[in-house]
C-alpha cells in the first residue's frame, strides 16, 4: 500500500512539473520573458507557488528548462532519424518534415525557440544549448 501511494505521489509531482512547463510556454509566448510573472504561470498551471519553487528556484531557471526541454525532445527525434540506415537525401527530407510538423503542431514551442535563438526579447536569460 505504501508503494502505491509513493508512486502516485511521484506521478503527481511529475505532472505538476509538466503543467508548469506547458503553462510557462504559453505565458512566455504571450507576455515575453520580462513581462511574464510567476504568478501568471502558477495560475495557468493550477499549482501553488511552493510547487513552482520546488522545481525551479526562479523564473530564469524555469525559462531555461522550458527551452532545454523543447530542444531535448526535438534532438531526440533528430537522433532517431540520424540513426536510420537511410540515404542522406531521405534523412534531409525527414528532418525538414519533422521541423514543419513541429511548426504546425507546436507553434508556441517553435516561436519560443526562434525568439530565444535570435534574441528577440533581450530580457531572456542566455542559454547554453550545447
Amino acid at each position: 500500500m505504501i508503494i502505491g501511494n509513493t508512486m502516485k505521489g511521484k506521478a503527481k509531482q511529475g505532472g505538476a512539473r509538466q503543467h508548469l512547463l506547458k503553462a510557462a510556454i504559453n505565458v512566455f509566448n504571450k507576455q515575453g520573458f520580462a513581462a511574464a510573472s510567476t504568478q501568471q504561470i502558477i495560475k495557468k498551471a493550477k499549482i501553488t507557488k511552493p510547487t513552482l519553487y520546488y522545481y525551479f528556484k526562479k523564473k530564469e531557471n524555469l525559462y531555461r528548462e522550458v527551452i532545454r526541454d523543447i530542444f531535448k525532445r526535438f534532438n531526440d527525434q533528430l537522433a532517431i532519424i540520424a540513426a536510420r540506415p537511410s540515404p542522406p537525401m531521405k534523412k534531409l527530407v525527414q528532418v525538414v518534415s519533422l521541423y514543419l510538423d513541429n511548426t504546425r503542431r507546436k507553434p508556441e514551442e517553435v516561436r519560443l525557440i526562434m525568439m530565444t535563438l535570435y534574441r528577440c526579447d533581450v530580457s531572456t536569460p542566455k542559454i547554453n544549448l550545447e
